[in-house]
């Protein structure tokens, strides 16, 4: 009787861990995408207009899109916006959607062997939304946009589900689920910055805007009968680990993974990954969520910042010790668009 097969190849590893990192990646790109062209579409929110800014600043951060589009909208050239953010659905640039899809799918295929026939059913699915062409007369207006957005998320929420209910916990399912964490994780963190760091003279509307990215609005509304407060939408998406979707989670998974993966090897030190995770729970565990809202230092909550800063810098140094402990095969450099985040 065998239960778990230790006998993973690097290689294999390798591609479990980016296959969860771009389906987490995809999964968030489509979740800003969709509150972006609602925005858009819907005139009521015209006149919120920090809360488009900071999901394009977060898109300008990751090198998504350009900066310019910020000013594009202050001068209310919303069309162009709209444009840009279809050419970056639709287009062939390297640093668009469509060569996510293309990274995914070529992952997923590659560990064809490691999945079940419900993952080549959402192979299949995928397969649907690939060929989309940036030719002016197929691309879709913003609400069709959000309409093909909301087709795509389904089936990267059912993968998801599938790795979590159906796949053994072996090596291969930690590598996958590490990859998801850290991209989770980095995500998070990069909106938080994008979306508190600089408080708006009305802050409730980029609050809700945090909640809804994060998918935490529903547990947001049944913790707090009053309005919108900063300090409480911090603790829910940074450092509440009981949330699924706080950086706190993200952080405490990762370290139980790797605490799994070193069992039984004896070892006489902790492991570089084990001594990064440390450092990122100690400082994420140690936050009080109030000074960090309330303190600010020339209209900057500089605190705030400077961990939020931190994490951000050392969540892809520990995807990097990963690697070069793991995956001794690995390429020394993916390229930018595959390695950002």
């Amino acid at each position: 009787i065998t239960r778990i097969n230790l006998d993973l190849p690097s290689r294999v590893a390798d591609n479990m861990f980016w296959l969860g990192r771009y389906v987490e990646r995809a999964e968030s790109q489509v979740r800003v995408l969709r509150v972006l062209l609602e925005r858009l579409s819907d005139e009521t929110h015209i006149s919120e207009d920090a809360e488009l800014d900071v999901l394009l600043r977060w898109m300008a951060s990751e090198n998504l899109v350009s900066g310019t589009l910020i000013e594009a909208r202050r001068l209310n050239r919303e069309p162009e916006l709209e444009k840009a953010l279809l050419e970056f659905m639709f287009g062939t640039g390297v640093a668009g959607m469509r060569t996510l899809w293309e990274n995914l799918r070529r992952t997923l295929w590659l560990v064809r062997d490691r999945m079940s026939v419900d993952a080549w059913r959402f192979l299949t699915r995928l397969e649907k939304f690939l060929p989309l062409s940036p030719d002016a007369n197929t691309v879709p207006g913003a609400a069709g946009a959000m309409e093909l957005l909301n087709e795509i998320l389904l089936p990267l929420l059912a993968f998801s589900g599938l790795s979590r209910e159906s796949m053994t916990r072996g090596p291969g399912w930690r590598f996958l689920d590490m990859g998801r964490r850290i991209e989770r994780a980095y995500n998070t963190a990069g909106l938080l910055r994008q979306g508190l760091v600089r408080p708006e003279e009305r802050e409730e509307p980029v609050l809700r805007l945090l909640l809804q990215v994060g998918d935490s609005s529903m547990t947001y509304s049944a913790r707090y009968q009053v309005g919108m407060q900063a300090h409480a939408v911090l603790d829910l998406l940074l450092t509440d680990e009981t949330n699924p979707r706080s950086v706190a989670h993200q952080l405490q998974t990762l370290s139980h993974h790797v605490e799994e993966l070193t069992r039984g090897q004896n070892l006489p030190l902790r492991t570089p990954e084990q001594n990064q995770l440390l450092s990122l729970n100690t400082v994420v565990m140690l936050a009080q969520v109030s000074p960090l809202v309330n303190s600010r230092l020339e209209g900057k909550r500089r605190d705030l910042d400077q961990l939020l800063d931190k994490l951000l810098k050392e969540l892809p140094t520990l995807s990097n010790i990963l690697t070069n402990r793991y995956f001794s095969h690995a390429e020394a450099a993916r390229s930018r668009e595959q390695v950002s985040s």
